[in-house]
């Protein structure tokens, strides 16, 4: 029987740990031995004063934008821990991606625009088809999140509020860390920019390149590739679908085509 591509190969996940079983499945069905340490947490943003009085006033914005699935859970985890059950059937939502579209399925809700492309500038983008001047404007966000949305729909002409429903930490100590790494990892994957910077933050002082020399580097997408590059990593695979499974598939094909030209 034909082995299946990724025996033998250890991979390095850094997702959440509730965000990771997926992409755990996906290395094992191909045969591989999942390394899985969350380089990323998620927790709810205490919200200021400030902040309590916009999420009050959510349902009367023109258009809702979030750019995450944690984004829609947090924001509607702060809505409930609040007691506030507003009414969204009449607002325009925009999301990235479809994670973020499936996640606000699950509050019954349906976006008016995805982006093709599942980045910040895909949305600004698709923006540019609508008359956004004088609309308001809710923009969701993480406290690490990036300003383009915002800023680009600002000079659309819109007015633009940003709420912090949720902040992004890191659970995992240096010592966990270098002790995985000294397993002999094959393969390395980073999902988000925040992975990137831990992974390098916990590991201030180490030779952490002997470590990943010989690995396979892999970005989920542009954004994190950027990152790894501004970090001295030199990133191998990166998906034109800015996926897991894409991510997976990209791995899987790495690895075939060695095998093709033994």
């Amino acid at each position: 029987m034909a082995s299946l591509p990724l025996q033998n190969k250890k991979v390095f996940i850094t997702r959440a740990e509730k965000q990771s079983e997926d992409f755990i499945f996906q290395v094992l069905k191909y045969g591989g031995e999942p390394v899985a340490l969350p380089l990323i947490a998620f927790k709810a943003a205490t919200l200021t004063e400030e902040q309590q009085q916009l999420l009050h006033k959510a349902s009367t914005y023109d258009w809702l934008i979030f750019t995450s699935a944690n984004g829609i859970d947090f924001f509607f985890e702060q809505l409930e821990s609040k007691n506030i059950e507003p009414d969204f059937s009449s607002n325009k939502i925009a999301v990235v991606g479809e994670k973020t579209h499936k996640a606000l399925s699950k509050y019954g809700l349906t976006a008016t625009i995805m982006p093709r492309e599942f980045v910040a500038e895909g949305l600004v983008y698709t923006f540019k088809e609508y008359d956004m001047k004088n609309q308001k404007v809710l923009y969701v966000k993480g406290n690490l999140s990036r300003g383009v949305i915002p800023e680009q729909v600002r000079l659309l002409g819109a007015n633009v509020d940003e709420l912090t429903a949720y902040e992004t930490y890191c659970p995992t100590s240096s010592e966990r860390l270098t002790e995985l790494l000294s397993t002999s990892i094959d393969v390395f994957t980073f999902t988000s920019p925040s992975t990137v910077q831990n992974f390098v933050r916990l590991l201030d002082g180490e030779n952490w390149k002997k470590w990943i020399d010989s690995a396979v580097i892999c970005c989920i997408g542009p954004i994190t590739k950027a990152a790894a590059e501004n970090v001295g990593l030199n990133p191998k695979i990166v998906p034109t679908t800015y996926t897991i499974e894409s991510l997976v598939h990209e791995i899987v094909m790495y690895y075939n085509h060695k095998e093709e030209v033994k």
